[in-house]
């Protein structure tokens, strides 16, 4: 016999009336009737009879009904027991994101989170190393290549946006001359991240001719 089963029987017998179990149960009506005739044949009884005054337990129904309300206890303990243990969670969790993403996104994250959950040490590891989760190196790993271990949960986060940027008081460039201006690209350390590709252009000489085309 199932809980969700013996749940149903104990919500018709406190209410009286199939509409009022389903509206305890955020249920539908014919739901709730339907899995009381699914139980009444599982166990071979009926365990409700019509009255004028709704639906009352047979016999056989208030014999089960302290038996039901001693399995609804333990189920209502083990939530308990469960959202406790989730509220006192303990030991380490290890963070891995580049640089800018654990200075400027997660540090209210992480503040937020360790107020919730006191008795945990967060460890932030930041830089370009890319931490191996399946190694245990780290348990949450923020990153903007695809993780192409096997049974990694992987979920994408945000997009971001790229764009270039010039002085205020300085012309807009024609298309495809940049003679005059200096381009600066991020580091070439970390050509293997794509953020890094798209900004590191084919844009090598300060006085190019006027057909140098710039790639991205």
């Amino acid at each position: 016999m199932e809980w969700s089963d013996v749940r149903i029987f104990l919500a018709i017998a406190r209410a009286g009336t199939l509409g009022g179990a389903a509206r305890t149960l955020g249920l539908s009506h014919p739901t709730v009737g339907r899995r009381l005739r699914t139980l009444e044949q599982a166990v071979g009884h009926t365990l409700f009879q019509r009255t004028a005054d709704g639906l009352v337990p047979t016999e056989e129904g208030a014999a089960i009904t302290a038996l039901a309300e001693q399995m609804e206890d333990g189920a209502l303990a083990m939530e308990r027991r469960l959202v406790g243990g989730e509220q006192n969670l303990q030991g380490s969790l290890r963070i891995s994101s580049a640089d800018w993403f654990g200075a400027y996104v997660l540090p209210p994250i992480i503040a937020d989170f360790v107020q919730t959950y006191p008795h945990l040490d967060v460890e932030l590891l930041t830089g370009t190393r890319l931490f191996s989760l399946a190694q245990r190196e780290a348990d949450i790993a923020f990153r903007i290549v695809p993780f192409d271990a096997p049974d990694i949960v992987q979920r994408r986060l945000i997009r971001l946006p790229y764009g270039a940027y010039l002085a205020a008081d300085l012309p807009d460039p024609v298309f495809g001359d940049g003679a005059g201006y200096r381009l600066i690209t991020m580091d070439t350390s970390t050509g293997q991240f794509p953020s890094a590709n798209l900004v590191i252009v084919s844009l090598a000489k300060l006085d190019a001719p006027a057909d140098t085309r710039v790639s991205d």
